[in-house]
C-alpha cells in the first residue's frame, strides 16, 4: 500500500484525507478538507472546505510504515537521487506560490510530516481538459480556442512577469473549476530563467510524448525561451479539436502535424503549425504572438510584380493606316464581286484529306506497336524494372507533404524504392539526419524489422506502414536511454511500456 488511509489527519488535524485522485511516478494528490471559520453580523460558523494535497512519494524508491505512515527509503543507493527530486517537489510548491494569475492554481500551505513533504492547493472539481475529451469527444472550436486564451494569458504572466517555463503544459494538466475556468497545474518540471535566458534551476526535464518540442527530448533547454511552452500550447490545442494525441516530436520533424481536418479554421490551424515548428526560431514567440495568428492568420506572401521591357527587335513602329477613298454615288450602286479559283480550293481539300488519312493510319500503327512492346518487354526493360541504384535521389509524398532523401537498393519500374534498402534522411533541425534500413513499398517504409537511427542516438526498431512507425516496435532515446516498446498506431505510441536505461517500468500506457 502506497497512499495515506481515508481518515488520515495531518498538521495535527488541520487537513484530513478524504480519498486519492491521482497518482504518478514521484508523487500522490489527495482530496481532502480542512476547517474554516465564517462570522457574520449574527455569529459565525465552522465549516468544512474540500482542498487538494500532494505528497512527495517515488513509489519506486520510497516505502510507507502502515503504521505510523512514516515514509523512508530503504536503499541507500536511492537517497540521493530521491533528495534531488525532494527539493524539486519544494521548488515546485514555491514556484506556484509566487504565481497570481486567475488560471494557475494557487498553493496554501508547505509543510514537512511524516519523513517527507505535502504541499495544500485549491480544490478544482470540474476534471482535466484530457478527461472531458475522452468522455465526450473533441471541443467545439470556439470552446476550445476559449481555454487556450485562458492557458495563453497565464504564460503570458509566467514568460513575461515571473521569468518562469512550465514545461509540461498538456491537456490533463489543465483543469476546471465549478465556473467552467480553466486552471494550469503541476509545475513538477517548471524551470526560472533570468533576463538572458540562462537557467537558473538544474533539476531534471521531463517531458510528455505528443506535446514535447525536440529540444527537450534533447535535453538542450540550457538556452531558455518561451517558445518552448508555446510548441505544447498549440500541442493542446490539437488535442481539443482532434480527440487525437498530436504526433511525436521525431515525426513533426520529418512528415509535420499532418493535414487541416474539416472542422478546424485556417486560422486556427495555421497557428497550431506555427507553434508546432521543430525549429525554435520558427515558432510564434510569445503567447500573444500565437494568440495573434488565430485572430489573424499568417500573413499572405507579397505578390512580386515583373515588369518586362521590350527588346529593341521586339519594338516594331506601325505605319499609319491611309483612309480609304470614299465611293461615289454610282459605285456604291454597283454590286461588290468576288472571283473564286475553284481549282485551287479543290486541291487544298484534297492535300487535307490525304493528310487525315496519314495521321489515322500513323497512331493506328503506333498503338500495335506499344501493345506489342507492352506484352513483350525488352530485355533492357526488364533490367530497369529490377535494377539497383546507389545514392539515389528520392522524393515521395507522405500525407500531403514532400519528402526527400538519397536511397540505395532495388527499384521498382516506377523509379521508386521497393524490397530492402537503406535511406539517409536530412533534417532542418539542428543538422539532425537519419539513417533507414528496411523494407520500402512504392517508395514508402513499409515492413517489418526496420531500424531508424538519428544522429543524436535516437533510435527506432520495429515495424511501418505508409512511412509510419506501425505494429510492435521500439524507440530509445540517446541521451539517456530511456524506451518506450510496445505497440504504436498511426506513428504514436498505443499500448505498452516506457522503462529506464536499466530495463525497469517508468510508466504504463494502455488505449
Amino acid at each position: 500500500m502506497y497512499e495515506l488511509k481515508s481518515g488520515s489527519q495531518l498538521q495535527a488535524g488541520k487537513y484530513t484525507i478524504d480519498h486519492v485522485l491521482g497518482q504518478g511516478g514521484f508523487g500522490i494528490t489527495y482530496k481532502a478538507t480542512t476547517q474554516s471559520a465564517l462570522a457574520g453580523n449574527l455569529g459565525g460558523m465552522t465549516v468544512e472546505v474540500p482542498i487538494a494535497i500532494k505528497e512527495f512519494f517515488i513509489k519506486d524508491f520510497c516505502v510507507r510504515n502502515p503504521e505510523s505512515s512514516y515514509v523512508s527509503v530503504p536503499t541507500t543507493g536511492s537517497k540521493e537521487q530521491t533528495e534531488k527530486y525532494r527539493q524539486k517537489f519544494v521548488k515546485e510548491a514555491r514556484n506556484i506560490a509566487t504565481l497570481s494569475h486567475p488560471n494557475i492554481v494557487q498553493v496554501l500551505d508547505v509543510f514537512e510530516e511524516n519523513g517527507t513533504v505535502y504541499y495544500a492547493m485549491q480544490y478544482l472539481d470540474g476534471g482535466s481538459l484530457r478527461d472531458k475529451v475522452k468522455a465526450n469527444g473533441p471541443f467545439p472550436e470556439a470552446q476550445a480556442v476559449a481555454y487556450i486564451r485562458q492557458i495563453a494569458d497565464a504564460l503570458g504572466y509566467m514568460h513575461q512577469k515571473k521569468h518562469i517555463c512550465h514545461l509540461d503544459v498538456k491537456p490533463g494538466n489543465i483543469l476546471l473549476d465549478k465556473n467552467d475556468r480553466v486552471m494550469l497545474i503541476d509545475f513538477g518540471i517548471s524551470k526560472s530563467y533570468d533576463e538572458h535566458g540562462n537557467e537558473t534551476s538544474s533539476t531534471p526535464v521531463g517531458l510528455s510524448q505528443g506535446y514535447a518540442p525536440l529540444e527537450q527530448y534533447q535535453n538542450s533547454l540550457h538556452d531558455f525561451s518561451p517558445v518552448t511552452d508555446i510548441y505544447s500550447l498549440g500541442a493542446t490545442l490539437y488535442y481539443l479539436l482532434t480527440g487525437e494525441t498530436p504526433p511525436e516530436a521525431a515525426v513533426v520533424l520529418e512528415n509535420g502535424i499532418g493535414q487541416q481536418p474539416q472542422q478546424v479554421s485556417r486560422h486556427v490551424w495555421q497557428a497550431i503549425e506555427a507553434a508546432m515548428q521543430p525549429l525554435r526560431k520558427d515558432r510564434p514567440q510569445t503567447a500573444e504572438a500565437f494568440l495573434d495568428i488565430i485572430d489573424n492568420g499568417l500573413p499572405e506572401p507579397e505578390e512580386e510584380t515583373v515588369v518586362i521591357e521590350p527588346t529593341a527587335e521586339e519594338t516594331q513602329v506601325i505605319a499609319p493606316v491611309e483612309a480609304p477613298t470614299p465611293q461615289t454615288p454610282e459605285e456604291l450602286q454597283q454590286p461588290e464581286t468576288f472571283e473564286y479559283e475553284e481549282d485551287d480550293e479543290d486541291k487544298r481539300n484534297k492535300y487535307l484529306i490525304y493528310i487525315i488519312i496519314a495521321l489515322v493510319v500513323g497512331i493506328v500503327t503506333f498503338g500495335v506497336i506499344a501493345l506489342v512492346k507492352s506484352n513483350n518487354p525488352t530485355s533492357s526493360e526488364v533490367a530497369t524494372q529490377t535494377k539497383e541504384v546507389v545514392n539515389f535521389p528520392v522524393t515521395i509524398e507522405v500525407n500531403g507533404e514532400k519528402m526527400s532523401y538519397q536511397y540505395s537498393g532495388p527499384i521498382n519500374d516506377q523509379n521508386l524504392p521497393e524490397g530492402v534498402g537503406k535511406a539517409t534522411y536530412t533534417t532542418n533541425v539542428q543538422g539532425i539526419t537519419s539513417t533507414y534500413e528496411g523494407p520500402f513499398k512504392n517508395g514508402l517504409r513499409n515492413g517489418d524489422g526496420a531500424t531508424l537511427t538519428f544522429s543524436n542516438g535516437d533510435k527506432y526498431e520495429g515495424s511501418f506502414v505508409n512511412d509510419f512507425f506501425e505494429g510492435q516496435g521500439k524507440y530509445t532515446f540517446g541521451d539517456d536511454g530511456s524506451y518506450f516498446e510496445g505497440e504504436y498506431r498511426e506513428g504514436k505510441e498505443y499500448n505498452g511500456s516506457w522503462y529506464d536505461k536499466k530495463g525497469k517500468v517508468i510508466e504504463g500506457l494502455t488505449p
